[in-house]
């Protein structure tokens, strides 16, 4: 799991309506599969089938590159990260499976093509980002900004799945992974599927 990135900025503590989440996700928002496999495997490998890690999905086997529902991906972060982070916020549990996923889209080919097109340096993968994102998540709409060296503005909407706790562990998780630590502030936009990051490494 994630638990090995060493982070060391402070926790997130705030509480999570599942339900409101829900609800607010149309049915015809989806993710990849990739996402869930990453997720479910690292779960299994640590803490061993569970039933709990399931319930509510509509299925428990996914193709990498194919779409499924948001809904479902909601319902599978919510279990991992209960199983996973039990003596931590939900909040904080969603940030650290976030942490997971650009391990699990950089390992894919089409990914790399992504995220590494224009090099390997992390200005190179905050500019493609809009890309990465409208291949992960249809529909999501992401703009960068550069405030200065090493720090940005990223504008996400659209996003379903917990865009202040989730996708705050997608970019810390990112700068992570490149051997830097993150400092990165969230600023709700006007809906729960909006939020504005800023900060950098």
């Amino acid at each position: 799991m994630a638990k090995a990135l060493d982070f060391r900025g402070p926790k997130l503590t705030h509480d999570i309506d599942v339900d409101r989440h829900l609800r607010a996700c149309p049915s015809e928002s989806t993710t990849q599969g990739v996402f869930f496999r990453y997720i479910r495997d690292s779960i299994e490998a640590d803490f061993g089938a569970s039933p709990r890690l399931l319930a509510g999905l509509e299925t428990a086997d996914w193709m990498a590159f194919r779409k499924y529902p948001m809904r479902d991906f909601i319902r599978l972060s919510v279990n991992a990260a209960r199983i996973a982070h039990t003596g931590e916020a939900l909040s904080e549990g969603l940030r650290r499976l976030g942490w997971l996923a650009f391990q699990s889209f950089s390992t894919t080919m089409a990914g790399r093509v992504v995220l590494f097109a224009f090099g390997e340096r992390l200005e190179n993968m905050i500019s493609a980002l809009p890309k990465a994102y409208a291949v992960s998540v249809p529909g999501a709409v992401i703009e960068t900004e550069e405030l200065g060296p090493r720090r940005y503005r990223i504008t996400m909407k659209n996003l379903y799945n917990f865009v202040d706790a989730y996708h705050l562990g997608v970019l810390e998780g990112a700068i992570l992974a490149m051997g830097f630590q993150p400092t990165i502030t969230v600023r709700a936009g006007d809906r729960l599927c909006d939020a504005i990051f800023e900060g950098g490494w």
